[in-house]
């Protein structure tokens, strides 16, 4: 038996997961659940250099965390041998040894006065990451102090 295509939107994919179980919508596309969860580091390489992003924001163990563009250069770079990093960009991000900075996530009707005052020492990254306050796992937007002017 041969492969076989499944096709779907990226928008209406992120709905059904949001909206029904996990296990659930990777049984309708033929992947598994674990599969549907986990991103190789060639996704995220990709997704930087298609938005032309420095951070990707990333949930892991109950919290945000930010991968930099350096940080994910540093990891490829690190294989020893050319042969060694063939196999880098497939590997999972829960197993990669990535440099990941926590990141700051504030609510949507946070005062700018209050970003201001988390600038520089508090935020490295000059990045925020709106986050709905009843489920802190939702990203609702990303912004840098260059947006506030």
């Amino acid at each position: 038996m041969g492969w076989e295509y499944t096709g779907f939107q990226r928008e209406e994919l992120y709905e059904q997961v949001w909206t029904e179980a996990v296990s659930k919508v990777a049984k309708q596309y033929g992947i598994s659940d674990v599969g549907l969860r986990k991103k190789p580091v060639a996704q995220a390489r990709q997704l930087m250099l298609t938005h032309s992003i420095s951070y990707l924001p990333w949930w892991r163990e109950g919290k945000w965390m930010l991968l930099s563009e350096t940080g994910l250069l540093r990891y490829l770079r690190s294989a020893s041998t050319p042969e060694d990093r063939v196999g880098f960009p497939a590997r999972l991000l829960q197993d990669a040894s990535l440099d990941l900075a926590e990141a700051v996530t504030v609510a949507p009707d946070t005062k700018i006065e209050e970003l201001l005052a988390m600038l520089p020492p508090d935020n490295t990254t000059n990045l925020w990451l709106v986050v709905d306050a009843a489920h802190p796992e939702r990203l609702l937007g990303v912004f840098t102090p260059f947006d506030l002017l």
